[in-house]
């Protein structure tokens, strides 16, 4: 399923996020339960399944990772944790780092500190995203680019990376009493 055709917008790893909620939304409210009340139990179930693809679409489209990654699968090139090429040791010896800061964070708990780590790694998510930006916009001009692939793959493989440090920023973020 093509996440992009589903909902009916452009490929493209520069979304508006804006119109692209108002896009599902739009899609989502024509599949509504409530306006298939009246309709054969076979069209009530193809809209349920078309507002589960649609959700999904939606889902995968609005986290530039996912969205990177569907643009990749759109060009012939899966990217996924089993094909992603190898992170860059450089990259493992810095979410390394980060992560053992935040397990000292963990066991001495401190707001400001925590407050910082996350900045940094939400300054680098977004760093790496007008990466990715740039580079999809040189793989638009030459698709079968194989150093821009690969560019856009390890950038990928990074924001996975950062993604997940950001996710356990914020969990400890949740959890401090």
């Amino acid at each position: 399923m093509d996440p992009f055709a589903l909902l009916g917008i452009e490929p493209t790893f520069d979304l508006d996020l804006k119109s692209l909620s108002e896009r599902h939304r739009e899609i989502s409210s024509t599949l509504h339960p409530d306006r298939h009340v009246g309709s054969p139990s076979g069209e009530r179930r193809a809209a349920l399944d078309r507002a589960i693809q649609v959700n999904e679409a939606w889902r995968k489209l609005k986290a530039p990772l996912s969205r990177g990654e569907e643009l990749l699968r759109l060009m012939g090139v899966a990217m996924d944790e089993k094909n992603a090429p190898k992170a860059d040791p450089e990259l493992l010896f810095q979410v390394m780092e980060a992560r053992e800061e935040l397990a000292e964070l963990r066991a001495t708990p401190n707001t400001q500190s925590l407050q910082a780590s996350i900045a940094k790694a939400t300054a680098w998510q977004r760093s790496l995203v007008n990466d990715l930006s740039q580079l999809f916009k040189g793989l638009q001009e030459n698709a079968r680019d194989p150093q821009g692939l690969l560019q856009v793959q390890s950038k990928l493989v990074e924001l996975r990376y950062c993604e997940r440090l950001l996710e356990e920023a914020h969990n400890l973020e949740h959890d401090a009493p």
